[in-house]
């Protein structure tokens, strides 16, 4: 039941494009308003505590998503939407951050996590496992919705290995993607490293996935994330078209 939920709020996530329909266009309108008349400050978006980030990163190597300075996005805090927001996300600590406004913007604040019920960054569009999953005892902390259809979902845990070396006595680190792939099929949320584990899942469409394997290696090879989405879109059309 818990799992239905999930899919059902995941279908519900994307079908909406996040929140951001003609409804909440309006909403939007409202909120911006309202937080430029008491201040972002007066709002419980900043009740966190300080971030300080542990590394010394640039732009092509960084323990954030995508970005080391802060991008606008959108946040349901607390079960309000917050919107055009300062915001960055450390995979490393799995802690989505924003910073003040005003003369004090130097000061940088850690969303308290378990009130972040889902977040938009530059088009990507994730969520908080554990709000989703109120009744289970799984807690795989922020997802990435990749890819939603009727019959299937495609989350990505987004992560990033340290490591570190000393260099001229000082230690330099260096940061590596180590993303975790979710599969969502029928009441079932499976953890895949391989296009084969999806034959296990699926039996009955195992030689689609095969085919689509044979004739897709090199972009295996080069983009896995995106033989995956389109292996799902793929079999999506023939499930629906059989």
């Amino acid at each position: 039941m818990v799992l239905k939920t999930f899919l059902l709020t995941l279908i519900s996530l994307m079908s909406v494009n996040f929140i951001f329909s003609q409804e909440v266009t309006t909403n939007k309108d409202n909120s911006i308003i309202f937080d430029n008349i008491v201040g972002l400050e007066n709002t419980n978006i900043f009740n966190g505590k300080r971030y300080y980030n542990a590394y010394r990163t640039t732009a092509n190597n960084t323990n954030f998503f995508k970005f080391t300075d802060y991008i606008k996005g959108n946040v349901i805090y607390n079960n309000q939407p917050f919107f055009d927001l300062d915001l960055k996300y450390d995979v490393t600590t799995d802690q989505l951050i924003t910073k003040l406004t005003g003369d004090k913007g130097y000061i940088n604040i850690e969303l308290v996590k378990n009130k972040v019920n889902r977040f938009q960054i530059d088009k990507h569009h994730f969520i908080n496992s554990k709000f989703l999953l109120k009744d289970s005892a799984i807690d795989l902390g922020f997802l990435e919705l990749v890819h939603t259809s009727e019959n299937y979902t495609f989350l990505i845990k987004r992560d990033k290995k340290v490591s570190k070396k000393l260099d001229n006595r000082q230690y330099v680190f260096t940061f590596k993607s180590d993303d975790i792939y979710y599969f969502f099929f029928e009441d079932k949320l499976y953890e895949i490293s391989s296009y084969k584990e999806l034959r296990k899942i699926i039996p009955d469409l195992k030689k689609d996935i095969d085919g689509f394997y044979r004739n897709n290696k090199k972009l295996l090879k080069s983009d896995e994330e995106l033989f995956f989405v389109n292996l799902l879109k793929q079999l999506e059309y023939k499930k629906l078209n059989k």
